[in-house]
């Protein structure tokens, strides 16, 4: 009676490892069908998309240096990409946020994208590209008071490329700290390399 009992225990207790084991198995195998899935269903979003999706509201860029690169990569994306009309038109809201009270005053929405259209159909049907764009490094910033405001400037190139020829244009920034002391671009002008040396 007493080897049954204890047959019978060694049974349950080899029945109860072998569920624990085939359990475990399949956790293991349903972990890793998930992770593939996730894996496969992870999509790349378009440098358009990216800049689209940015919080800028709640997540601006706190240096006229990180606005400024914000900028140039947003002008690099609206000449360089072919961008449907809506993108296009949410990239341009997005980049106006980078922009001061007075800019965007002077720049009513319709006529900026307007002006941007026809420079980016420009651009493109003369075969133009930014190859690249760089803005000068933060030791360079130069920042000043004036009445009772806050200002900086800084420089940023854009090489371009047009067939085999190459060519680049330097243009300084001006930034403004608005009510909310955030960095908002004023305005900019092109600049020679002569000029850009003596400043």
């Amino acid at each position: 009676m007493k080897s049954s009992v204890k047959s019978t225990i060694q049974t349950i207790f080899i029945m109860l490892i072998i569920l624990a084991l085939i359990a475990g198995c399949y956790i293991i195998i349903v972990e890793k069908k998930k992770a593939q899935v996730s894996e496969d269903t992870t999509v790349t979003l378009t440098e358009a998309e990216q800049l689209i999706a940015m919080d800028l509201e709640n997540d601006y860029p706190l240096t006229p240096r990180a606005v400024l690169k914000l900028y140039c990569r947003t002008v690099e994306c609206c000449y360089n990409e072919t961008l449907e009309e809506k993108q296009l038109e949410d990239i341009l809201k997005q980049m106006r946020l980078l922009f001061d009270d007075e800019f965007l005053n002077n720049n009513p929405y319709a006529d900026h994208l307007d002006g941007l259209k026809m420079e980016i159909d420009d651009y493109q049907s003369n075969g133009k590209t930014i190859t690249s764009y760089n803005v000068e490094s933060a030791g360079s910033v130069v920042e000043w008071e004036a009445d009772g405001e806050s200002y900086a400037r800084l420089i940023a190139s854009f090489t371009t490329r047009q067939d085999a020829s190459y060519d680049k244009v330097y243009e300084e920034f001006l930034f403004r700290k608005n009510e909310n002391n955030l960095w908002k671009i004023v305005g900019w002008r092109v600049v020679d390399k002569d000029e850009m040396e003596t400043n």
